[in-house]
């Protein structure tokens, strides 16, 4: 505490405003060292005092979590350097374009794992710091300097690391020439050398970034990484919960089994049963928004998607391709439990009744009534039933799944979520099997679909805005709303949630 004192009212606390402060801390135990007050990839303190008394913008790359200690690694060269320091230049090297500050955390992270290393970079900063904002190093008032492109023969420093003698050693770096190759150029011409942390940090400070893959680039990568056509409905944000109605008889259905039932699920009921199905996919997602204000429900409907999808183009349930038609249907109560619900199996009846009346003949349904179904929804029924669904899917086949109930966040065990949380779906055996990790339903449901195939997915659960992590979203938020009033036409977002090194792996994993 003493040092770290030291440190913030020495270096922290007397920058003015209007100045910019990037601190790279490679040594054991620095997680918090220059003791700021937001912590990513943590839980965030909110150290208000702390925030009032720095007029400047503080941002701090630690090299590990305050209990672990940062290794060494060395390069073919044989020149040594920490694990820190080397993992964020090889990252900015093979960065091709511009990176956000929760990609190049996410990317260093990815980059020590590989040399089985188990430390974890943080990020700190003396205020909130939207990781989807661009990394930068000079202040955004500050002038940059030209910087020349294209200059052939860069040497990259960082290719081919290795461990130390002793440890094992992780894969080479590889990477393609872009724009980052201009700043090795630039940092050899001006610097002399190979390019070292001075140098190079110099040169990306003069470069001002680069462009980033285009959106046909975004799409081919999205389509190589996910190879089936998944779309998924969620109730709500990440950060929020989705409610339980008590009555669904105030959405109007004329049909179903009335009682409670969840929001979202009775939301698009709902717009079906005004509107009918001739919608586009922005139309259902924004009447489902306005249907939920209506009933006061503050919570905002997102669509995410393996493709880009066209949000003007007419929303469609399956395929017209005369492909066979099946659905996993869950839906959790909790009867007997802590958090009991009284919704969720109607929720199930409700859609069951939705889809057979749309050619889905070949239904599995898990809840926690025996008088329902003889099938408990269980951990491993419903990876089992994720299993049953996706098995000898073929081009044209269409796909449903249906989840009503608990959902949850846990902290991240893999390091590949960059706020530090992996959503979960909640199973009726939660307290013996452990709640559903974003990663397993992703493995198990949205991989194995093939290329031709649709699968549609609803997820009416809290915290379920990103838990399949597809590459493509749509929010229906206020903000979205003033866009489409105000004639802009609606397209999806990239996810910056969505990885394809973690997807890679998962691939590997499933396959060999």
């Amino acid at each position: 505490a003493e040092y770290m004192g030291d440190l913030f009212d020495i270096l922290v606390r007397p920058l003015p405003a209007g100045v910019l402060l990037t601190a790279v801390t490679d040594c054991c135990h620095s997680g918090t060292v220059l003791d700021l007050p937001f912590v990513t990839g943590m839980s965030r303190r909110a150290k208000g005092a702390a925030r009032r008394s720095v007029a400047g913008d503080v941002i701090c790359f630690s090299g590990c979590l305050d209990a672990q200690e940062s290794g060494d690694v060395s390069t073919a060269a044989g020149a040594s350097g920490g694990a820190c320091t080397n993992s964020l230049l090889r990252v900015l090297c093979e960065a091709d374009g511009r990176l956000s500050y929760g990609d190049l955390l996410d990317r260093m992270r990815r980059s020590i794992r590989e040399r089985r290393l188990t430390q974890t970079p943080v990020i700190s900063a003396t205020f909130d710091l939207d990781l989807d904002e661009r990394f930068a190093l000079l202040s955004s008032r500050a002038p940059l300097r030209p910087l020349p492109r294209g200059r052939p023969g860069a040497l990259n420093p960082f290719a081919d690391q290795s461990q130390q003698p002793g440890r094992p050693s992780g894969p080479p770096g590889v990477r393609s020439r872009g724009w980052f190759d201009s700043v090795l150029d630039t940092a050899q011409q001006e610097f002399g050398g190979g390019g070292g942390f001075g140098q190079v940090m110099s040169a990306f400070a003069q470069s001002g970034g680069g462009g980033g893959p285009s959106r046909d680039e975004q799409r081919q990568r999205a389509a190589d990484a996910v190879k089936g056509d998944v779309r998924m409905f969620s109730g709500c944000k990440d950060t929020q919960t989705s409610a339980d109605v008590s009555n669904v008889a105030s959405f109007g259905l004329p049909t179903g089994p009335g009682g409670a039932g969840g929001a979202c699920t009775n939301a698009m009921m709902s717009v079906f049963h005004r509107q009918g199905e001739d919608l586009s996919w922005v139309e259902l997602l924004t009447s489902m928004r306005e249907i939920l204000e209506e009933k006061r429900y503050t919570q905002i409907p997102q669509l995410s998607s393996s493709r880009d999808l066209d949000l003007e183009s007419r929303f469609e349930i399956a395929a017209d391709s005369g492909g066979r038609r099946r659905a996993l249907l869950v839906g959790i109560n909790y009867v007997g439990q802590q958090g009991e619900l009284r919704g969720c199996i109607n929720d199930v009846l409700t859609m069951q009744e939705f889809l057979s009346a749309r050619g889905f003949d070949d239904m599995r349904i898990m809840v926690d009534d025996p008088n329902v179904s003889s099938e408990d929804p269980t951990y491993a029924n419903i990876v089992e039933g994720f299993r049953w669904l996706v098995e000898g899917a073929q081009p044209g086949d269409s796909l449903f799944f249906h989840y009503s109930g608990h959902g949850g966040q846990m902290r991240d065990d893999t390091g590949d979520e960059r706020d530090g949380k992996d959503e979960t779906l909640v199973p009726v055996d939660y307290r013996s099997a452990g709640q559903m990790r974003d990663d397993v339903i992703f493995k198990n449901l949205v991989l194995p679909v093939p290329d031709g195939c649709q699968l549609t997915v609803l997820m009416d659960c809290c915290h379920s805005g990103t838990i399949l992590d597809l590459p493509f979203a749509y929010r229906a938020d206020a903000q979205a709303s003033e866009s489409l009033h105000s004639g802009n036409p609606p397209s999806m977002a990239v996810n910056p949630k969505f990885d394809f090194d973690r997807i890679f792996q998962l691939l590997m994993n499933l396959f060999f």
